[in-house]
């Protein structure tokens, strides 16, 4: 993309005239015949994305973002200084107002030829918003929105977000599967484990070859990851009478996995979501996942392979963590809260999903009076209405399907599907569809 910028202005009372300057600025593309491509777009990407990319066995094919742009500049005439500061004040998004047909003719040249576009933004930086609703509406590449705030601690976030993005595309190169000892995973083993270390619940799975759940276990992650699970992983396997040697492979997924050290591989919870409801029920196109820790919606195709996702892990709002903190205000148990919203009489709104705020809200609501049934049925009403914004940006495609702890909860699930106007499935146990999505990975691995 070569961009010439011929400028013959004046300013606002027309006195001086503004130099006229030529330049050229060329975006530096890198396409590898090998590795998948990605190219990074949107405002101030820091160099962490990149390195998680490329740890992954992906080539970064371009940069455009506004701080870390691979360009090129060619001088054009004598006064380069000139031209330089020309060159940046055009970009975006501080020149808003200029010809950005260049930089959409950049995108339609490179899009058809990467296997995936990751664009950043930050707060505030609201251009790039436009921008990325119409590649998402118009890009033939997959778009994965990243949203951060540039600092050490967001990795976590982009760690989580970066992998599933690659997954779905099929982009992810990981090593070889190997076993606990690190010798070939064994061949004669029957069973395989899928474990989903939750914020708040740890979940395992053993299924045999048949891909028939044998076992299943839920116990509550402590203080230590990798011992909640160690525990689960020893209990499933005595449900399941079974021994650690005759398990082939034993996958891992939640916000945990990574420490998880006796798993032969760990997956994206967005990956063995997608599986696991396409296990329980094959009609599902879209999924709620609430946990206690973030909430996420999952759009899968026919094949229960993850298409789109959206994920909020930011604040408390509309997870399991805020209704038990609004349960404790109510002075009831989080168990009552779901019944408590069907008996409600009386509309109440809550005004704020920030957790903090609406605590105060509803320590308001009591001051007043106001029954516990109709505040429980507000709550609820307002974590739906901050699902139905994640499920909206996936796409509302049925069959819709609920997992995750708070699936259980009577009073969100009513509310969740007057938005939607239809019934949700619900699997007998939705804690465990991330394991079992696990469970069925690592059995591919394992044949």
């Amino acid at each position: 993309w070569s961009e010439g910028c011929e400028a013959s202005e004046r300013n606002a009372d027309e006195a001086v005239a503004v130099p006229q300057v030529n330049c050229t600025l060329q975006p530096q593309t890198h396409f590898s015949p090998t590795m998948p491509n990605v190219g990074i777009a949107g405002a101030r990407a820091n160099a962490e994305i990149k390195r998680i990319l490329e740890s992954h066995g992906v080539n970064i094919a371009f940069d455009i973002t506004c701080t870390n742009a691979s360009r090129r500049f060619v001088p054009q005439k004598a006064d380069t200084l000139a031209q330089y500061a020309h060159d940046v004040l055009t970009q975006l998004p501080c020149a808003r107002m200029r010809d950005i047909s260049p930089r959409k003719a950049f995108f339609d040249h490179v899009l058809p030829q990467v296997d995936g576009l990751v664009y950043h933004t930050v707060q505030f930086c609201d251009m790039y918003s436009y921008e990325y609703s119409d590649l998402k509406r118009t890009s033939p590449a997959p778009i994965l929105a990243l949203e951060t705030d540039c600092t050490a601690q967001s990795r976590g976030q982009m760690l989580t977000r970066l992998e599933a993005f690659l997954e779905s595309i099929g982009a992810s190169q990981k090593e070889h599967l190997t076993s606990q000892k690190g010798s070939p995973m064994s061949k004669t083993a029957t069973f395989v484990v899928g474990l989903d270390s939750g914020s708040t619940s740890t979940n395992a799975v053993v299924m045999n070859e048949a891909r028939e759940i044998v076992a299943s276990v839920v116990i509550k992650t402590g203080a230590k990851a990798g011992a909640s699970a160690e525990r689960a992983y020893r209990e499933v396997l005595e449900r399941a009478g079974i021994t650690p040697d005759q398990v082939a492979c034993t996958i891992a997924t939640g916000y945990g996995r990574v420490s998880i050290p006796f798993a032969d591989e760990n997956v994206t919870e967005i990956s063995c979501h997608g599986r696991g409801a396409h296990y329980f029920n094959p009609a599902v196109r879209t999924i709620l996942d609430i946990g206690g820790q973030d909430s996420k919606a999952i759009h899968v195709n026919a094949a229960g392979e993850v298409t789109d996702f959206a994920m909020n892990d930011k604040c408390a709002a509309g997870t399991g963590r805020f209704l038990e903190m609004i349960a404790r205000s109510l002075e009831i148990s989080l168990d009552e809260l779901g019944p408590a919203a069907l008996e409600s009489k009386k509309h109440l709104e809550i005004a704020s999903m920030c957790s903090v705020f609406a605590e105060s809200e509803v320590i308001s609501l009591i001051a007043n009076n106001e029954e516990k049934p109709d505040i429980a049925a507000g709550v609820c009403r307002a974590v739906a209405g901050k699902a139905y914004s994640l499920m909206r940006r996936v796409g509302l495609e049925g069959a819709y399907m609920m997992t995750g702890g708070v699936a259980q909860n009577p009073g969100v699930v009513r509310a969740v599907e007057e938005l939607i106007g239809e019934k949700l499935f619900i699997c007998e146990d939705p804690e465990i569809v991330g394991a079992t999505g696990a469970a069925l990975l690592a059995l591919e691995k394992s044949e």
